[in-house]
């Protein structure tokens, strides 16, 4: 349960009933690749996940370069390009 909170896919406050009514868009929605593509206005999720891949992104003072990173709810306002 902790672990879902971290990430945020369920409430501090949740129960058994909402972790049993989460949907894989859930998670989904949850990966670096569709914050990236919501927070930068790419055009495409694919440019998104390109900008990932050639090391564009960067959270907090890290390079990530996996689309499929699951952001914690504390990194998502720590995302941000890189000046190159």
């Amino acid at each position: 349960m902790k672990a879902l909170v971290r990430i945020g896919l369920i409430q501090s406050d949740a129960t058994l009933d909402d972790v049993l009514n989460l949907k894989p868009t859930d998670l989904l929605a949850r990966r670096l690749q569709t914050i990236v593509f919501k927070k930068f206005f790419f055009k495409t999720p694919y440019q998104a996940r390109q900008a990932i891949s050639h090391g564009h992104i960067l959270i907090g003072d890290r390079i990530i370069n996996r689309p499929s990173y699951v952001v914690k709810v504390e990194e998502e306002d720590t995302i941000k390009l890189t000046s190159e």
